[in-house]
């Protein structure tokens, strides 16, 4: 498959802000194609570029490939993504982002719950790395600083939460990004994704298993409808540590102690959703 027939749009962040929400929405457009992956990470990944194109059902109406990788926006994967993204052939200004975002105190309880409940981390033990990662997905001003110096404002999209989950608002930013990607825009039931409540992870063993069985061109081309019964089959529901109330509770006053969460809330309360715009050598958001 050749990417460069079409629009490469990409989720830069920030995690656990709505953004499997805004692919759901997008996914739902007949010319756009969501990788078959909910967050494949090819470009922190692979070093091939056959690998990076895998996971996309092209249709020949398909105009836009979707690949909504949060952590792409992470402050230490940025360099990375941005080295792959051009060792692949891809110029950044010729790209669409999208850059979800989301109130710092409501994102760390919400990736705080995920990192306890779906991941195979030993929170006790690893604090720090944890902690780590937490700082670099508040960053989201440094995300979008990076953004407008790598591909231009003009290709980045804003979606603040509270717009995102709101009926009354959910509809209009839907069209908007529609229109942004140049697309005819199309009718969406109003549409909230919140997997918080019904997470479910593998057994230790399965866990490596599916780690490298979704590398493989076979996985990462099979189909949502067949993968998805599949994963159910085989993970469990996920159950918290007996003591996440203590432990997320001191990881969380640690977060919002640091200087990225009270940025993040600052640029919250300073931007709109839309597209990003620069006058005057200031960023107008």
């Amino acid at each position: 498959m050749d990417n460069m027939k079409y629009i490469n749009a990409f989720c830069f962040g920030m995690p656990k802000c709505g953004s499997t929400t805004v692919s759901s929405l997008l996914g739902g457009h007949a010319e756009i194609c969501l990788h078959n992956q909910k967050e494949p990470a090819d470009f922190l990944r692979y070093t091939s570029e056959k690998k990076r194109l895998s996971g996309y059902r092209v249709s020949n109406r398909t105009k836009v490939l979707l690949d909504f990788t949060t952590s792409y926006g992470l402050t230490d994967n940025r360099d990375t993504f941005f080295r792959n993204i051009k060792a692949s052939g891809l110029k950044p200004e010729d790209a669409y982002f999208f850059l979800c975002v989301r109130r710092a105190e409501d994102m760390c309880r919400s990736y705080l719950a995920h990192v306890f409940s779906r991941r195979s981390v030993n929170v006790q033990t690893e604090k720090k790395d944890v902690l780590n990662e937490l700082r670099g997905a508040l960053d989201a001003s440094g995300a979008l600083v990076r953004l407008v110096e790598e591909a231009g404002a003009k290709n980045i999209f804003v979606v603040r939460f509270d717009d995102l989950v709101k009926d009354s608002t959910q509809s209009i930013l839907a069209t908007n990004m529609f229109k942004w990607l140049g697309l005819e825009p199309v009718a969406t039931s109003t549409l909230w994704e919140n997997s918080a409540g019904s997470a479910r992870r593998y057994p230790d063993g399965v866990d490596k298993i599916v780690g490298i069985l979704r590398n493989t061109a076979f996985f990462r081309m099979m189909p949502r409808e067949i993968r998805a019964p599949l994963q159910q089959l085989f993970s469990t529901d996920a159950t918290l540590p007996a003591n996440y109330e203590d432990l997320s509770t001191e990881l969380f006053q640690i977060a919002m102690s640091f200087r990225e969460a009270k940025e993040m809330n600052r640029f919250y309360e300073t931007i709109s959703s839309g597209p990003v715009e620069v006058s005057g050598g200031n960023l107008n958001l």
